[in-house]
């Protein structure tokens, strides 16, 4: 997912009352997110092989995005 929509999604949950703080730390974990992939690829192709790392990437997108279908809409509210 790229900045954009992920910055969009932050936009539509931060509270009205302390909208910058929100964004500020909801920006500092996407960062590290981002710097955190490599690293991540890095110690399970280190680990299993660089052919698996694709698919426990994937794996781990997929967990998350279900996370997110599933509380998103409590989270709004």
């Amino acid at each position: 997912i790229g900045s954009g929509i992920n910055m969009t999604i932050g936009t539509d949950l931060a509270p009205e009352k302390a909208p910058g703080q929100f964004l500020g730390i909801w920006r500092f974990f996407s960062d590290g997110a981002m710097a955190a992939g490599p690293i991540l690829i890095g110690l399970i192709s280190n680990s299993f092989s660089l052919g698996i790392s694709p698919y426990a990437i994937s794996g781990i997108g997929l967990t998350v995005t279900i996370i997110l279908l599933r509380y998103m809409d409590r989270m709004k509210h």
